[in-house]
């Protein structure tokens, strides 16, 4: 099987050869004038007519490019969205990685978002929903993941703005309880046990008005 490789530009001509590669039926090495000139997707074999025969021109030549550079670009971002929903953010810095031109980059997260494969906001409320009963983060913390991955501060309000006081009661309450032994087990005084338990529920993204009635219960029980 040929090697894909750059195509010369200036490399124009009768295509005498279309063959599909060995290791990916759905994409085909075309030849011109008998040499290897440039690989295709099925896709574009389709759409630009492709066929043995068929003069191929500099001018066309440049739209097979720009077309084999899209769908390729587009295949990367659906094969990235398969693994699990992704930001806008996420998918564009994935494929800046693989050197894909800002300009088809908008294209294709444009495309998504109409197609409802990317939407922000509903990522923010699902993460939110799972990280504070899975993970026992609190908001503040929260928030801040949703900003690394480029979450909007308006969609980033909305969401954590579904979490109830109780919600965020209970969790605080789970962690603190995993961690209310160790913190006695490691300090004896009771006000530096209150004070690193605290500090620990703080880090963890809870609000003292949450973390206040948590200590309250365990100090009770």
């Amino acid at each position: 099987m040929c090697m894909e490789q750059e195509h010369n530009p200036k490399q124009t001509g009768t295509i005498s050869k279309i063959e599909v590669q060995k290791k990916n039926k759905q994409r085909y090495n075309i030849y011109i004038d008998g040499d290897y000139a440039f690989a295709v997707h099925e896709d574009i074999l389709i759409s630009q007519r492709l066929q043995k025969g068929k003069e191929i021109t500099a001018s066309e030549l440049d739209v097979i490019t720009a077309e084999e550079q899209y769908k390729k670009a587009e295949r990367a971002a659906y094969h990235y969205l398969s693994y699990r929903p992704r930001t806008r953010k996420e998918i564009k810095d994935s494929l800046l990685r693989k050197d894909v031109e800002a300009g088809i980059v908008e294209q294709i997260l444009d495309k998504l978002e109409t197609e409802g494969y990317i939407n922000d906001l509903d990522f923010a409320l699902r993460w939110v929903s799972e990280r504070i009963q899975l993970k026992l983060k609190g908001p503040l913390v929260l928030k801040e993941e949703l900003r690394q991955k480029g979450i909007s501060s308006r969609d980033i309000a909305e969401a954590l703005g579904q979490l109830e006081y109780e919600e965020q009661v209970d969790a605080c309450m789970r962690l603190a309880e995993k961690k209310w032994d160790q913190v006695k087990k490691r300090y004896t005084e009771k006000r530096e046990q209150k004070h690193k338990l605290m500090m620990y529920l703080q880090r963890r993204g809870f609000s003292f008005e949450v973390i206040q009635p948590v200590i309250q219960r365990l100090e009770e029980s």
